[in-house]
């Protein structure tokens, strides 16, 4: 987990409950060989979701993002979710659905960006009362480089994680951005009982397909309402990734 930021077990579990005992201790580990892990909180469980639910209208794919997004330096609290566990129902699973994952550091260091400060101030300036962080990857690369070919935040209708129509379009637009996926992105197949654990600090993930329905068990563990003075903790975290 600290090195490329994803396991994927080569075992099963029974339940959601018995994968997510098995998660948690992982991810105890894991916070406490990270020096991120002083001055923060404990770990605690900051959301638990079974998705998707029954009748959802599915895209057949998802927006490489980090889960809950990330702090963009307001004085708001805001929630992070430090790790992410995807746990396959034992009987609903089995849709084929590929995870797509993006080490950051991998990804971002096949160009240079400008300096880490400049970045933060950037996204700073996006912040609004109602906009205290951004998760999209793509967006958070748009506004790294002021860039202006994604559909404007605050556009009428607009949905966060609508910025691309197409997978071949995300494809695109990274393509564009000098930060090809292609090398540098893994596939995760999660198969019936099977679990994967993410760092969302260390990499971005999406979908490629569409789920049954409450075929995934989905377990957030990080901190609840950190102070401005913790975000930026979390914050330079990512950012580092920019500038390795």
């Amino acid at each position: 987990m600290a090195g490329q930021g994803f396991v994927h077990p080569a075992r099963t579990w029974p339940d959601a409950a018995a994968a997510w005992t098995w998660a948690r201790q992982v991810f105890t580990a894991a916070n406490q060989i990270d020096p991120l892990a002083g001055g923060l909180p404990e770990l605690r469980v900051v959301g638990a979701y079974l998705v998707p639910p029954p009748g959802a209208v599915q895209r057949s794919f998802q927006a490489l993002h980090l889960d809950f997004g990330l702090p963009l330096g307001t004085g708001q609290p805001v929630d992070v979710a430090r790790f992410t566990a995807l746990f396959a129902d034992p009987e609903r699973g089995g849709s084929g659905t590929v995870t797509r994952i993006v080490p950051l550091a991998r990804l971002l260091a096949q160009r240079s960006w400008p300096e880490r400060r400049v970045i933060a101030g950037r996204l700073a300036r996006t912040a609004a009362p109602d906009r205290s962080v951004e998760g999209i990857l793509g967006r958070i690369i748009e506004i790294a480089d002021q860039g202006s070919s994604l559909t404007p935040l605050g556009t009428p209708g607009f949905l966060c994680g609508t910025e691309f129509s197409s997978l071949a379009g995300e494809h695109s637009y990274f393509d564009r951005s000098g930060v090809p996926l292609e090398a540098v992105q893994r596939s995760v197949t999660l198969g019936r009982g099977e679990l994967l654990m993410l760092d969302n600090l260390r990499t971005a993930h999406g979908r490629d397909g569409r789920r049954n329905p409450r075929e995934l068990h989905q377990l957030f563990v990080g901190y609840p309402s950190l102070s401005q003075a913790q975000q930026q903790v979390l914050l330079d975290r990512v950012l580092a990734a920019f500038t390795t």
